[in-house]
């Protein structure tokens, strides 16, 4: 942080008082920036709440804000340490704990799943933290990653009655888990629900009765699911007038009861429908016009594009796909999307909103005049990984110049993502500052671009063609580790970016 005058700097003159809104501003700007880490931001919070007593009264309930409990025994930060001190002290009734608990808005539990050499250390801390968070007064959001769920666990999340936002993650069941557990169980009145289901864990019923009885669908606002088990039966609890704003399923089937919750949901503002599964190419009822009405944001499979016409639709995804049960599922990547032309343009005209975000498969942008058709794009995702378009041995710069001389500049684009292959480009900084320029020859506008899953967000500002680049925060810990054991990674640096994330006292 540096001073913004040279006055300020002067220790002898008398200035104004600086707001305190000035000041809350700066801290949740801290807390809130993609510019940092949760360690950078704890880190840089603890060293604020050093400086004076105001600045430790804002700090302290950011720093405790949000709690990750960690069960990865390659965690060497020590951060856990402290956690496990914590939680002790809280189950002590002790102070200050008992008192920084009560800030205590958010929980993150991961890699619990007690398969370790000593699964008995695993139970024993996971118990710990589990009974401390029964002391923590206002838990409003539980995110379970890679956790073991037994009886004691599902009780006590069922006992967190402040909180609206759950994520399951990839959790593991455990057998002590009956009929009468569920029927025991209290519904949260949760907002938020996510579950994600790891490939390799097998679902009985009575954990899928388990899964729907956390939560109480009438509240029920947002809803994301990776298992079409789950799905329905959360969709069997969801009766006539949801409450579902926010609709995201990366693979369910495609059965009545999915068509009944677009039809009932009439708050439904976002709609992702990622992967379909159906026994045949079933052809459902078009949805009735009262439906859907407040549709802003929609992704499915082009059979589905029936839903845009006369709702405003502003972002739509084309990436979609359904799958036949009765087909060798192509469970392999790249994914292979179904053929688009121009029918398919014409249902996405008809929305009722100006088309803002546009996220399609490279196929489409060839064949179709996209900016004609759509003028007003701010953000264009632009699918490469895919099979049908041969690009697996393009070189990057060829790909780039094919994109770029397709079709005249499209001044409204201002955020470019390019679905690239996992390739080494994906790391290779020079070559991607190269491209920019080029780019900026078809979007003269974009302030933004990511090349594929690469690490790095390029950015600039509208007045200035000099391009900067940064780690996008997900990636900061791997690149770290990359470099830590293969220097190479760093020739393929520009400008810093890479050296930029760093520890201060390294080479």
């Amino acid at each position: 942080m540096k001073w913004t005058t040279p006055m300020r700097m002067d220790g002898h003159r008398v200035l104004s008082i600086i707001p305190n809104e000035i000041y809350l501003e700066t801290f949740d700007w801290i807390t809130e920036s993609m510019d940092f880490t949760r360690e950078e931001c704890r880190e840089t919070l603890a060293n604020l709440a050093l400086v004076c007593h105001l600045f430790c009264a804002i700090a302290v309930p950011r720093i405790f804000k949000s709690l990750h409990f960690s069960g990865n025994t390659s965690n060497t930060s020590g951060s856990e340490n402290t956690s496990a001190a914590f939680c002790r002290t809280i189950l002590k009734g002790e102070q200050p704990a008992t008192s920084l608990a009560c800030h205590v808005e958010e929980c993150c539990l991961d890699s619990w799943k007690q398969d370790g050499l000593d699964p008995w250390i695993n139970t024993a801390f996971l118990d710990m933290y589990r009974r401390a968070m029964k002391r923590m007064p206002n838990l409003c959001r539980l995110h379970l990653t890679e956790v073991k769920i037994d009886k004691s666990m599902l009780k006590t999340i069922c006992g967190l009655r402040k909180v609206k936002e759950l994520t399951l993650g990839h959790c593991t069941f455990s057998d002590d888990i009956t009929t009468d557990t569920v029927e025991k169980m209290k519904p949260l009145e949760l907002e938020e629900f996510a579950f994600y289901h790891s490939s390799h864990t097998e679902l009985f019923d009575i954990h899928l009765e388990a899964i729907s009885r956390i939560t109480d669908t009438s509240k029920l606002q947002s809803f994301l699911s990776t298992h079409p088990g789950v799905t329905e039966e959360i969709f069997s609890h969801i009766q006539e007038e949801s409450a579902l704003v926010k609709l995201e399923l990366l693979s369910a089937e495609l059965t009545p009861a999915l068509w009944n919750v677009l039809t009932q949901s009439k708050c439904l503002t976002n709609v992702e429908l990622s992967t379909l599964f159906t026994d045949t190419d079933v052809q459902f009822a078009p949805l009735p016009s009262t439906s859907l009405r407040r549709l802003q944001k929609l992704k499915c499979p082009p059979s589905l594009l029936d839903m845009i016409p006369g709702r405003p639709v502003s972002s739509i995804d084309l990436t979609g796909v359904i799958f036949l049960f009765d087909e060798e599922l192509p469970m392999m990547n790249p994914k292979q999307l179904p053929l688009m032309g121009l029918q398919e343009i014409a249902l996405l005209k008809k929305s009722s909103s100006d088309i803002l975000r546009l996220a399609i498969p490279s196929h489409l942008y060839f064949v179709v005049p996209i900016f004609d058709n759509f003028p007003c794009v701010r953000e264009l995702d632009i699918e490469y990984e895919h099979d049908n378009f041969k690009n697996q041995n393009m070189k990057l710069s060829t790909l780039i110049n094919n994109l770029v001389k397709q079709w005249p500049p499209a001044p409204s684009v201002l955020t470019l993502e390019l679905g690239l292959p996992r390739r080494l480009f994906c790391t290779d900084l020079p070559l991607q500052h190269r491209q920019l320029s080029k780019l900026m020859i078809a979007f003269p506008s974009i302030c933004t671009v990511t090349f594929g899953l690469g690490p790095v967000m390029w950015y600039r500002k509208h007045s200035d063609d000099t391009w900067s680049g940064r780690v996008l925060p997900c990636f900061r810990n791997i690149i770290r580790e990359v470099i830590q054991t293969d220097q190479d990674l760093l020739k393929l640096d520009f400008d810093g970016i890479y050296a930029a994330i760093l520890p201060q006292d390294s080479d």
